[in-house]
């Protein structure tokens, strides 16, 4: 299933690429000095004052020679532009050449509180950083997908992986870095399925709730009911027993005014209806025996 490959080939690019993000460190460990810079760009027509220093220039305002506000180009070719205090960024636009820009606020001279990274090949992340990384929040792959949780250390740590195709969304369970099996599907008819992923196949437990207000509670084999589960129709009958291929087949007991109300009828099932010996409960004190061809009763006996 492309899905799944896909998932993967997602995660592992928000977990590699998640180092090259920063390709600058804060503006004191800056070391590299070079003659006569030339000023890239400009926020102002007119400005207050240019500043060289040993990072960079500085054009823009200046409060008792503390830089407010205005532009700041690095001499390692970033480009920061908004406010300052006391000489260090607080918050502004970050230009990294090749990668993207980041928007913001900082603290001591690092990405710090709330902001968002507007990647050149269209993702983004928007959420909270500290120490220049990323913390929580959202970060969205320009395919579509999109990682909603916690980072430790700039990758995906917990929270949920959203993955969307032509016919519905996934959601994929993220703990500690890694992608459980367990997930959600939201189908565009409106059903939803939550359970367990494998073999590029629903495979384990699930819950199904249907748009029609029916539900399935049960097991299922190559994204099909196969095994041990329960239904419940929108008017109220109810079924739990054995199932292959996405019927009721072997032996269960169905219920036509509800779950573990009378009347009831319990024995063999085949292809969604009863087949075989099964026994007709009228109430808690009455019962029969029965037998059944293809859901019609033949046979009745006390």
């Amino acid at each position: 299933m492309k899905t799944r490959k896909y998932l993967i080939y997602s995660l592992i690019f928000i977990l590699l690429f998640a180092g090259s993000f920063f390709l600058t460190n804060e503006i004191t460990e800056i070391i590299q000095e070079k003659q006569n810079s030339k000023i890239k760009y400009s926020l102002y027509s007119t400005y207050q004052a240019q500043l060289e220093t040993k990072y960079g220039t500085f054009i823009g305002d200046l409060s008792n020679n503390d830089m407010v506000k205005g532009e700041f180009d690095f001499l390692s070719n970033e480009i920061y532009i908004g406010s300052f205090c006391n000489s260090k960024l607080e918050r502004g636009k970050m230009i990294f050449p090749d990668v993207g820009y980041y928007e913001g606020d900082y603290y001591d001279n690092k990405r710090d509180g709330s902001g968002s990274f507007y990647f050149n090949n269209n993702d983004v992340y928007i959420g909270e950083w500290e120490n220049d990384s990323m913390t929580e929040g959202i970060y969205k792959f320009s395919n579509g997908n999109s990682y909603e949780g916690t980072f430790a250390k700039n990758k995906a740590k917990d929270g949920t992986l959203y993955i969307k195709n032509n016919t519905n969304k996934i959601k994929y369970t993220v703990t500690n870095g890694i992608i459980s099996n367990k997930f959600s599907v939201q189908y565009n008819n409106g059903d939803h399925l939550y359970g367990y992923f494998s073999n590029n196949l629903f495979n384990g437990s699930v819950r199904l709730t249907y748009t029609d207000g029916s539900s399935y509670h049960g097991d299922i084999v190559d994204s099909k009911r196969n095994g041990s589960g329960s239904y419940q129709w929108k008017s109220g009958q109810y079924y739990e027993g054995n199932w292959t291929d996405d019927s009721m087949n072997g032996y269960g007991t169905y219920y036509y005014k509800g779950q573990y109300n009378y009347p009831k009828i319990s024995g063999s099932f085949k292809n969604g209806v009863p087949d075989g010996e099964c026994t007709y409960y009228q109430d808690e004190n009455t019962s029969y025996s029965t037998q059944w061809t293809n859901g019609q009763c033949t046979k009745v006996s006390e």
